[in-house]
């Protein structure tokens, strides 16, 4: 029961369920806390906070792997301990509070590295994309390249939600060093990946990123079709809240503006022009 209901809260979740993921998630805790299951309670409750790190609510994934860092701690439980620090990390770089994540990541970099078996290899694609990430909040673009680049190859028929998380790191740099068809290729790859896995928060970003360099109408419309699915499925206002104030979403709805005055878009390139023969 401690391992299958985060399972599937997890997986609920990915599918922008999230109402139904937080009832499993309820269950996993009132049941870890009625068999006194300590370290898989700690798993459960991290396992938990990712998805608000999916939608931008970086206070309250921050809350809850908190909350089970705490007890992992309490019953020595260092894979929850490690994987919540990850999250954390995460968390830091996108609201780009870096003193905190440059610290952080000294910390669980030494951990991951000496990992073994089954969590290191996750641990490590982990790392990798919030290397890349890391890198590019600081403005590090060569390093960010090289850290992206590191990160899509190790996570390449493993994690797609990492491997598409590295393209996207990746575009961002080559935008910024001039290198944007390349970034339109990476974030095209991006969406193509993201598509099938039936995860709203994974596509949006992808097409978002996309939008920023290279948008049409048609990606406009799915953008906007799954920001408004996301923010109905959200379980409260508060929630909502921060998935409308993300970076993604704030532009997916100024575009969505543009488009309804009849403003041109100053981020979409003109259509070529026919030659005459």
């Amino acid at each position: 029961m401690m391992f299958a209901l985060p399972h599937l809260g997890h997986a609920l979740a990915a599918l922008g369920r999230y109402a139904e993921a937080e009832e499993v998630f309820a269950e996993a805790r009132r049941f870890g806390r009625e068999y006194g299951v300590g370290p898989l309670l700690a798993r459960a409750i991290a396992v938990s906070a990712g998805y608000h790190l999916d939608v931008f609510d970086f206070r309250g994934n921050e809350a809850i792997a908190g909350e089970a860092r705490e007890l992992a701690r309490s019953v020595d439980f260092l894979p929850t301990l490690v994987s919540g620090d990850l999250d954390l990390l995460l968390n830091f770089i996108r609201r780009h509070d870096l003193d905190r994540a440059d610290r952080l990541l000294a910390d669980v970099a030494v951990v991951v590295e000496k990992a073994a078996g089954w969590h290191g290899w996750i641990w490590r694609l982990r790392l990798a994309a919030a290397r890349a990430e890391l890198a590019l909040a600081h403005a590090n673009l060569e390093d960010a390249l090289q850290q992206s680049t590191e990160a899509i190859e190790l996570n390449h028929g493993k994690k797609l939600k990492y491997e598409a998380a590295g393209l996207e790191t990746r575009a961002r740099a080559l935008h910024a060093l001039g290198r944007t068809p390349e970034a339109i290729a990476d974030l095209r790859r991006a969406v193509q990946l993201a598509r099938p896995t039936g995860d709203p928060t994974m596509l949006l970003r992808a097409v978002a990123g996309l939008l920023a360099v290279d948008g049409d109408d048609a990606l406009l419309a799915e953008a906007s079709t799954l920001a408004d699915g996301i923010v109905r499925a959200l379980p409260d206002d508060r929630m909502r809240q921060a998935f409308e104030a993300s970076s993604p979403v704030a532009l997916v709805r100024k575009l969505a503006g543009c488009r309804q005055t009849g403003a041109q878009p100053g981020v979409w390139r003109s259509p070529p022009r026919r030659r005459r023969h």
